[in-house]
């Protein structure tokens, strides 16, 4: 599909006549204004035609959004959008930098405390970064569409009956620590005052309790992801002598939630931001029906037919779906926290960006930025620049695989073979298939 712009900046009926989009920019009576979409503004004036109604659906998730766009039971556009992990990791890890930085002598940011009042609507960062870019993406999808209806889907769930189908009544306000000071106690009560690894009662030696699944890999404080151990026990994990597999008789690993909290969230805030936005071009359906609608219509399970599927319709789908990946942009090359070899106890007071953290670099009068995507036409394939050695580059395809050319053990590619094919800021995109 490509989208349409009037000489006067008015939005005009998208178009998937690729032969005709091809004359009017051979004979420079169209301008390419953006890549990915494709995007043409018209450089001759046009009588506003009748447009037709398309339909935008949005399957909304904790990491990855589903979308179609669907005019006259046909599908003009649909694909998988995936927003970037990591914020919190991020977040700490600048905290790590500036506290550190203020006492090593190198660039100082002082402690601020006069900032910390908490906005109405606050979310954590890590949730509000994901539902800007789903506003972002709604936002994207319908700004070059003159006549469109959009329809989101929300999910609220049950988190509880999740874990435990029978709950009922007075079981949701009895959870498994009901009647218990706290966790451990439970846990000891759990375990009838064995260590779970070597079986052994409590002793002269403390009680630990040990996450199977590590908080850092998004595992819980429930008490189904704990384990009861000695001390001594306790430290054979940390120390690396001894892996999960060893606990046999913890109980299975517990459901993790965190999408399903994230939904649970967003769902409110974007069913009333989304109201005011769109007023009545916006509906609003639920998963259970587009679970019923995907199954009926026999559709492979993806996030674009999710997205189809709330259609509730059979439709043409002939269209091949797009990929587009939210990448970091930039990192933190000016703050070393540990100097690096050779450079003895030499810090970064010029606040130098490091030449591997480069965001572009310039070989041969030409430009090549981070994430620029690149054809590389002994590989026959396309991939993005995902950063500099010196003049040399190192590219990925969408999927983080590192692309090589054959017979080479490095992985840096020199600029002068490759063809650029267009510039990307923090989302990179590809037709799959």
């Amino acid at each position: 599909m490509v989208r349409v712009i009037a000489k006067d900046g008015t939005v005009l009926q998208p178009t998937n006549r690729h032969g005709k989009v091809r004359r009017l920019l051979r004979d420079r009576k169209a301008r390419v204004v953006s890549k990915e979409p494709f995007t043409i503004q018209l450089l001759y004036k046009t009588r506003r035609k009748k447009t037709q109604p398309i339909k935008v659906y949005f399957d909304t998730g904790s990491k990855y959004q589903g979308f179609g766009l669907v005019s006259n039971n046909k599908v003009i556009s649909k694909g998988t959008i995936e927003l970037r992990d990591g914020i919190s990791e991020h977040i700490s890890q600048r905290r790590r930098y500036r506290r550190s930085r203020r006492h090593r002598k190198k660039r100082y940011r002082p402690p601020r405390f006069d900032n910390r009042k908490r906005k109405e609507g606050w979310l954590p960062p890590s949730i509000e970064s994901k539902y800007q870019h789903i506003i972002h993406w709604i936002d994207k999808l319908t700004s070059y569409l003159p006549d469109y209806q959009l329809i989101v889907e929300i999910a609220k769930f049950d988190i509880q009956a999740m874990d435990n189908p029978g709950i009922e009544g007075e079981g949701y306000q009895r959870g498994d620590l009901y009647g218990y000071e706290n966790t451990k106690q439970y846990m000891i009560h759990r375990e009838k005052g064995r260590c779970q690894l070597c079986g052994n009662p409590k002793g002269d030696d403390k009680w630990n309790l040990h996450h199977r699944s590590a908080k850092k890999g998004g595992g819980s404080d429930r008490a189904k992801n704990l384990a009861l151990l000695h001390s001594i026990c306790h430290r054979k994990f940390h120390n690396q002598d001894l892996n999960d597999s060893d606990l046999t008789s913890l109980e299975a690993k517990s459901q993790r939630f965190k999408d399903a909290t994230f939904m649970n969230i967003i769902k409110n805030r974007l069913q009333k931001e989304l109201k005011v936005y769109y007023d009545k071009q916006v509906h609003f359906t639920y998963g259970f029906i587009t679970n019923i609608n995907r199954r009926m219509l026999d559709l492979e399970k993806t996030h674009y037919n999710d997205a189809l599927a709330i259609h509730g319709l059979p439709v043409i789908n002939k269209v091949k779906p797009l990929y587009i990946k939210q990448v970091r942009q930039k990192k933190r090359s000016l703050h070393e926290a540990v100097p690096r070899a050779g450079r003895g106890d030499k810090v970064n007071r010029e606040q130098v960006r490091r030449a591997k953290n480069s965001k572009s670099i310039t070989k041969n009068g030409k430009l090549f930025s981070l994430w620029d995507k690149v054809y590389v036409p002994k590989l026959k394939t396309t991939g993005f620049i995902s950063g500099f050695s010196g003049k040399w580059v190192y590219l990925q395809d969408i999927d983080g695989k590192y692309l090589k050319l054959p017979g080479k053990s490095y992985k840096q590619m020199n600029p002068d073979q490759l063809e650029l094919v267009g510039r990307n800021n923090n989302w990179i995109c590809k037709i799959a298939g």
